[in-house]
């Protein structure tokens, strides 16, 4: 996948100029996508253990806000818990030459570092909504007003939050990554496609 910045990227193939291999770039690429799943994840949970991700009450606990966070806490936690699966890579060790078979694990590794990345991503963008949501309402709550009014803005703020979850889409998320790696100058010749992270994803389940 091309991001106009080729000629920063890692060869494919040894070179006089740069003597890393493909298999060396590609085990760097597995570290710098696994370094921003921990950040992800990291950044999620500060976001949904904070006191204020609690509802006060349990008249609030079904609020949308409450809910999505509560949600965002569980998937967190489910992608840390899930153990990597690399199913049949389709290479008999001793057939190819080790390279080969090596080649074929690492790509397999970025697929599913890849795929985990994508979704704590998503998850985080959730969390930071849920907040966003909460800490607007705290803003409401904190005024003076009628409570036709209090009401109203409220309506508003739950409204403002269905709007940003639904413009999370599979495909802005990804486009998010891609950016952030283009601007790291990152080698992604071979990450995989949207497509196959989430053929990958349904798979796993």
């Amino acid at each position: 996948m091309s991001d106009g910045s080729t000629s920063k990227r890692f060869p494919k193939a040894p070179t006089c100029a740069n003597p890393m291999s493909g298999n060396e770039a590609r085990a760097l690429r597995v570290l710098e996508i696994m370094n921003d799943f921990r950040t992800l994840q990291v950044h999620t949970t500060s976001l949904v253990t904070r006191e204020e991700a609690n509802p006060p009450d349990q008249t609030a606990y079904y609020l949308d806000g409450y809910v999505v966070l509560r949600q965002c806490n569980a998937e967190a936690q489910a992608i840390l818990a899930s153990h990597y699966n690399p199913g049949n890579i389709g290479l008999e060790p001793g057939s190819i030459p080790g390279t080969e078979v090596q080649k074929a694990t690492l790509q397999r590794i970025i697929l599913d570092a890849s795929t985990r990345r994508f979704s704590a991503h998503k998850i985080y963008l959730r969390a930071g909504a849920g907040i966003r949501w909460v800490q607007l309402r705290q803003q409401v709550s904190s005024k003076n007003l009628p409570p036709e009014k209090k009401a109203q803005a409220l309506r508003a703020i739950d409204a403002r939050l269905r709007q940003e979850l639904s413009n999370i889409t599979d495909e802005s998320v990804i486009n998010d990554l891609r950016t952030a790696d283009a601007r790291k100058s990152y080698w992604i010749d071979e990450d995989p496609t949207l497509e196959r992270m989430l053929a990958w994803i349904r798979r796993q389940t």
